[in-house]
């Protein structure tokens, strides 16, 4: 199913690859998932940086207050 987009995206970088998944492909409907620990912290960064209103998703009290230290710290 997208196997064209596949080919298409292939040599971008993370930002660059994640910019065009989000205003692109998917055309801003789309959601990360995201425990906010340190390697999401770059994700989440990276995805404020293209869209803020982006949404991300979040399963634990623990993760909920990881991304609002995260929020402040912005």
């Amino acid at each position: 199913m997208y196997e064209a987009a596949i080919a298409e995206l292939s040599h971008l970088d993370g930002p660059d690859l994640l910019a065009r998944l989000v205003t692109d492909l998917f055309d801003g409907n789309i959601a990360l998932v995201s425990s906010f620990g340190a390697e999401s912290a770059v994700l989440l960064h990276m995805a404020a940086s293209i869209d803020r209103s982006l949404r991300s998703l979040r399963s634990t009290p623990e993760s909920c207050l990881q991304k609002r230290s995260l929020v402040v710290r912005k």
